[in-house]
C-alpha cells in the first residue's frame, strides 16, 4: 500500500479549516456569545464533586470485584439459621454497581417460637442502610410478614398473621435499598 501523499494545497486548506474551527470554539460565531472557558472540577463544585466522582468510581470497581462483595450474615441469633433441608437457601448480601444493597435467601426459626422484635441475624457493616430503621415486607410461613432492619440487625415482627411457633422468612422478593 503506498504512503499517503498530501499536497501543499491540501495542507493549506486543512490549516484554514482548523483555524476556522479554533476561532469558532474560542471566539464564537458572528453574533453569538463565545463559549465559556473550560473549568476544573474544583470550579464546578469544589472537592465535593471530586469526592462524588471517586465514590461512583469506587462503587463501580467494587461491583466488578465479584465474589468479594457477596457475604452471609455475620451471626445468627435466637435459634435462627439458614433454611436448610432440601432447600439449602443461604442468606446472601451484596451491593450492585449502582450502590443498591440486596438481600436474598431464606432463614428459619430452628426451635421454639419466634418472638416479636427478636433479632434474627446481623448484617455485615457495609449492608447497613443509609437511614436506620428500614422496614422490609417478606414472605413468611404465614403469608406476608415484616422484618425491621435496625442497627445492623434483622428483627422479626409478628405482623402479617403470624401467631407463633417455628417460622421461616424469605428475602428473595425484598427490593434493594440504599
Amino acid at each position: 500500500m503506498p504512503a499517503l501523499q498530501i499536497t501543499e494545497q491540501e495542507k493549506v486548506r486543512a490549516q484554514a479549516y482548523a483555524d476556522a474551527l479554533r476561532d469558532l470554539l474560542t471566539l464564537g460565531a458572528a453574533g453569538a456569545d463565545p463559549f465559556a472557558p473550560l473549568q476544573t472540577p474544583a470550579e464546578w463544585g469544589g472537592l465535593e464533586l471530586e469526592a462524588q466522582l471517586r465514590r461512583a468510581a469506587y462503587a463501580t470497581l467494587r461491583s466488578l470485584a465479584g465474589p468479594n462483595l457477596t457475604a452471609e450474615p455475620t451471626a445468627f441469633a435466637n435459634n435462627w439459621a439458614h433454611l436448610g433441608g432440601s432447600f439449602n437457601t443461604t442468606i446472601l448480601c451484596y451491593v450492585d454497581a449502582l450502590g443498591l444493597k440486596h438481600i436474598e435467601g431464606a432463614c428459619q426459626r430452628t426451635t421454639g417460637s419466634a418472638v416479636n422484635g427478636e433479632i434474627m441475624f446481623y448484617l455485615p457493616e457495609w449492608m447497613a442502610p443509609a437511614q436506620d430503621g428500614k422496614i422490609l415486607l417478606c414472605a413468611t410461613s404465614n403469608g406476608v410478614g415484616r422484618v425491621d432492619l435496625f442497627e445492623g440487625a434483622m428483627r422479626f415482627r409478628t405482623t402479617g398473621g403470624y401467631t407463633g411457633g417455628s417460622a421461616y422468612v424469605s428475602f428473595d422478593n425484598v427490593p434493594p435499598y440504599r
